[in-house]
Formats: C-alpha cells, structure tokens, sequence
C-alpha cells in the first residue's frame, strides 16, 4: 500500500469500530437531522409490520437498501477525492469555474454536519461536484474548546489528510467532546488522532500555533459578519442561506433548480 491507502485503511478500521461501539450509527443521525446541532430532535417514528401497508413497506425497505448501497459505493468514491486548502483554512472540493458555488459551516463534533458528511456528500461529490457542476468550500465553524482543538488539527496536518482525518472525527465525538478545559480536551482529540499517527505532543503544537489560531479566528469572524451564522451545519448556495440542505433529499432538488 501507499502511504496514503495505508492511512485511509488505518482511519476506515478506527471509523468502523466507532460504529460498532454506537458511535456512528444512522438512527443516532436521523433524530439530528431535523435540527442544526444545539437544537433538539423530536422523537422517531415508528411502524406498525402487521397494518395493511406492511406489503408496500416491504418493498420501501428493499428501495431503501439499494439506496444505502448506492450510497456505499458513493463514499468509496469520495475516499479518493483530492481536497484543496486555501490560504483562509477552508477545504474545497471541485473545479473553481463550476457555475454552483456552495459553502458549509461545519463544527466537527456537530451530529447533523455529521449526516451532511456520511449521507449527502457522497451524493453530492458523485452527482455534481465530480461531474464540475458544484464547487464545495468547507468551512469550520467551532463551536467549543473541543472543536477548537480538532479544527487545529486538521488545519495543521497535511492537506492530503483532511478527508480521512475529518471522517475519523466526525465518527468519534463521544470520545473527545468531554470537557472545556483545553489541556483536557487536547488530551481527547488526541487519543483519537493517535489512530492516525498524530500523537498529543503534535496536536498540542497545532492548537498552540499563532498562524492557525488566526485563520480559525478570520472564519469564525467572517461567519458572523458576512452570514450571520449562529449554528451548524449553514449551507450557504450562491451567496443564499439554504434551510436544512445537508439533507440530500432537500439540497438536490434545489440543485437541479439552479442549473
């Protein structure tokens, strides 16, 4: 393996123990997608098998289950996408003279962003970033001393990295959204990034430099300025705040509007 394969390989085991501990799991995910992360989910709902409808739910589930392959085979796909990092901080995906232009405040312990990044990128990569449709700006938006820590990092590791770091994260808040106090917080993020070689001494020399410290500070200020955006995920398209369109069945419709 190269080693880039070697680090994907290293962070899809890491990924997939989180899901086996319910760290990471579609029903956890779809009582936050109603709300951007800090609001509160109404309670799922459910179906009775023995109603008249179960022939028809029946055949819902097995529409449902090529979709998820669908979607499976969309992230493969997305794990060897090339991310672009600009000088303010942000990752972008896709071609600069794309005629969409569309920007995502994220916060990395954000369980909705999280929806965003499993279920609707990969979509959204396959169906129009890939195809020059839709350029895609990154952007984080931190919202606490954890997200401070893991934003340093990402922005301090190697650019090639940011994919797989960013998933390995997104898949793991519970084990490093703990506390304020940012020695501790550093230890957390830490123990998580070990998986990717990126030990403590390292994550506690990204938080501590000046440079980054200043970029996440600009997003974070501009974010407020330019968008007044108070939560995570914003989806901003051509200049517009877009409601609740880290939900795929929400954003594609709107993208077919604009092309």
């Amino acid at each position: 393996m190269t080693n880039i394969n070697m680090f994907e390989f290293t962070l899809s085991m890491a990924i997939a123990r989180a899901r086996r501990a319910g760290q990471f799991g579609l029903i956890g995910f779809t009582a936050l997608v109603v709300a951007s992360c800090g609001d509160e989910a109404g309670p799922a709902q459910s179906r009775d098998p023995s109603t008249p409808q179960q022939l028809a739910e029946t055949e819902a589930d097995g529409e449902a289950g090529d979709q998820e392959a669908e979607r499976e085979a969309a992230k493969e796909l997305l794990k060897a996408a090339s991310f672009r990092r600009l000088e303010s901080g942000a990752h972008v995906l896709g071609s600069p003279s794309a005629p969409i232009k569309m920007i995502a405040y994220e916060s990395y312990s954000c369980g909705a962003c999280a929806y965003f990044e499993e279920f609707t990128l990969p979509l959204l990569y396959r169906d129009y970033i890939q195809a020059g449709k839709v350029e895609l700006e990154i952007r984080s938006f931190p919202r606490h001393t954890p997200d401070i820590v893991a934003t340093s990092v990402l922005n301090c590791s190697s650019v090639e990295r940011y994919g797989a770091l960013s998933r390995l994260l997104f898949a793991t808040p519970k084990e490093w959204v703990k506390t304020q106090d940012q020695d501790q917080a550093i230890q957390d993020v830490a123990s998580v990034t070990k998986r990717a070689g990126i030990g403590e001494r390292v994550v506690r020399r990204c938080v501590e430099d000046d440079a980054i410290k200043q970029k996440i500070t600009a997003l974070y200020s501009d974010a407020i300025k330019t968008y007044s955006v108070t939560a995570t995920p914003t989806i901003i398209l051509d200049g517009d705040i877009t409601e609740r369109a880290h939900i795929w069945e929400t954003l594609e419709p709107i993208l077919q509007g604009k092309l």
